[in-house]
């Protein structure tokens, strides 16, 4: 009781919000968050300043994307991913990051992005092959996700990928 005294009384003096802690279990995996966000103004700056981090540890994919535009999709596979966000306001032109993502026993060939390297490289048996994992780090800034080490490994194949997906 004393603690979340303390939370209040912060917000009111301060207009700073603490997440210490924040656990959920949704797709048969863990979501853990925690952050801060302060929306007192400052020097013109928008607000709310933020930071937060999110982890998230065997995510089952094919009942997420169930609940996304990609429902009709034949995705699956178990997703971790860490990453720390920061920015300023409700512009995404603030937002920045640095992660990293891994995906397990994946068929992920039906997400848009990759179901565009299929067809820029002519291999239209690409897209039934079983992706067992992928990984890679990434950033998040001007309004991009960049990585320059995201990897693909099957029996069949590896392959790495470099570059960027704009939020637009």
């Amino acid at each position: 009781l004393n603690k979340n005294y303390e939370y209040v009384i912060n917000w009111l003096k301060e207009r700073n919000i603490l997440i210490p802690r924040f656990d959920l279990s949704p797709y048969d995996g863990k979501l853990k968050i925690q952050g801060q966000a302060n929306f007192a103004p400052k020097n013109g700056m928008p607000s709310p300043a933020y930071n937060i981090d999110i982890k998230t540890v065997n995510i089952d994919l094919e009942k997420m994307t169930k609940d996304t535009g990609l429902k009709d999709k034949n995705i699956r596979g178990t997703l971790s991913l860490n990453t720390a966000l920061n920015g300023l306001g409700t512009d995404a032109n603030n937002l920045n990051g640095t992660g990293w993502i891994l995906i397990s026993n994946g068929h992920l060939w039906e997400f848009p992005l990759l179901g565009k390297i299929a067809e820029t490289i002519h291999m239209p048996g690409l897209t039934k092959i079983e992706i067992q994992e992928s990984k890679g780090n990434f950033t998040i800034m001007n309004r991009k996700i960049a990585t320059e080490n995201l990897q693909f490994f099957s029996p069949q194949m590896n392959m790495l990928a470099k570059g960027n997906l704009g939020f637009d």
